[in-house]
């Protein structure tokens, strides 16, 4: 067969991550936090939201706020990330949480991406 050429899929997906500034769900009753993230293809995105400052989350002290996998689409989505018990908690006792949050994708052709963000969960 000639002129049948493989094309395989190199590129690592583009990931932008965020913590959404305006969100008008109480976090600590509502179980979740909304992420924004962005994509520049279709990827399975792991998310774990990670209490603490970037240069903080290495630590011994910093712990998961919240956890989950989505499979999406090329674009922008927000996403809910259900809290940990631990979380709701620590959003208990504070009136806000700084947090990080480190997402990693995965395309179909097995190509991984990463990206860090840090922002605020509001009580």
């Amino acid at each position: 067969m000639q002129g049948d050429q493989v094309a395989s899929d190199s590129t690592a997906p583009r990931v932008r991550v965020s913590l959404s500034a305006g969100a008008k769900a109480h976090a600590a009753r509502a179980g979740y936090a909304l992420v924004r993230v962005s994509l520049s293809e279709a990827a399975v995105v792991q998310l774990k939201v990670m209490n603490g400052r970037e240069t903080a989350i290495a630590g011994r002290n910093s712990f998961v706020l919240a956890r989950g996998s989505f499979k999406l689409r090329r674009g922008t989505t927000t996403v809910k990330v259900r809290l940990t018990r631990m979380a709701k908690r620590v959003l208990r006792s504070r009136r806000r949480v700084t947090a990080t949050v480190l997402a990693s994708a995965r395309d179909a052709a097995g190509n991984d991406g990463t990206a860090i963000a840090q922002g605020k969960i509001r009580r």
